[in-house]
């Protein structure tokens, strides 16, 4: 059966099932959207998030139970937000504590700056905090000399902030620990 358009038309857009007939003399818009994923944005998005994405620092020294339970007691709320973010996928960074080393001094340009290569916790055994909860950060740092660390090592401490004391190994490889230690002097505590 032959349908005069001029009479009608029936578009194939549906509202609630139902076919949307449109009566000759009035002007209606049909605009047809196709449910097409845009890929070149989707690429394109994806691809700025890829090259934005810091993965995850590993733990170089697994967990004992020890740790575990002396984290639960004496952990800051500085060292669990610390850990919690350079172990996750981060974006929109340039490196994991890329921030906190700028506002440190400790990143003149990217070049220098030292580079995060993994984290442990630890028992401290120094005499000083003999038992106390340590957070330690391992950087690769070729570019920034050990008496350079040692210079801001009181800086480290006032930065990461009360109840925590901030301590610098020189390791083999221009690698360096920083050691964040929960600790509060015994001279406060009375």
């Amino acid at each position: 059966r032959f349908i005069d358009p001029a009479y009608r038309f029936t578009s194939f857009v549906k509202e609630d099932n139902q076919e949307i007939t449109v009566p000759a003399g009035e002007k209606r818009t049909v605009v047809y959207t196709l449910n097409v994923p845009n890929l070149a944005g989707e690429m394109l998005g994806g691809f700025a998030f890829k090259s934005s994405e810091v993965t995850p620092v590993p733990m170089i020294v697994p967990e004992s139970e020890s740790v575990s339970a002396l984290r639960k007691l004496q952990e800051t709320p500085t060292q669990k937000q610390l850990r919690k973010d350079v172990t996750r996928y981060r974006y929109g960074i340039k490196a994991h504590l890329d921030e906190i080393l700028e506002k440190l001094g400790m990143s003149p340009t990217d070049e220098e700056r030292p580079v995060l290569v993994g984290i442990y916790e630890d028992i401290s055994l120094a005499d000083e905090t003999k038992g106390d909860y340590s957070l330690v950060l391992r950087f690769q740092s070729p570019l920034m000399s050990f008496d350079f660390w040692q210079q801001k090592q009181d800086k480290l401490t006032r930065f990461f902030g009360p109840g925590i004391l901030a301590t610098v190994t020189e390791l083999e490889n221009k690698e360096v620990d920083l050691r964040l230690i929960s600790h509060t002097p015994q001279e406060s505590l009375v």
